[in-house]
């Protein structure tokens, strides 16, 4: 879900919103929940940013910074 968090437009995102995520049961609760898996895989796999020597922050430091709404 983080991939495909990561992958989707602001256009795309509308569309899932506007047909209420097509009433695919729990689709709604894993997407709010991939919030966290998008960041990680833009940090780690696309920026190459994780290493030995610089570690994407883990999720409880990260929520900080970004709090549900």
């Amino acid at each position: 879900m983080g991939r495909l968090r990561f992958f989707l437009n602001q256009d795309d995102i509308k569309i899932l919103e506007k047909n209420n995520y097509f009433n695919l049961p729990k689709f709604k609760e894993w997407w709010d929940n991939a919030d966290y898996d998008e960041y990680f895989v833009e940090e780690c796999e696309y920026n190459g940013t994780c290493g030995p020597d610089n570690k994407p922050m883990n999720i409880t430091e990260w929520r900080k910074q970004h709090p549900k709404k």
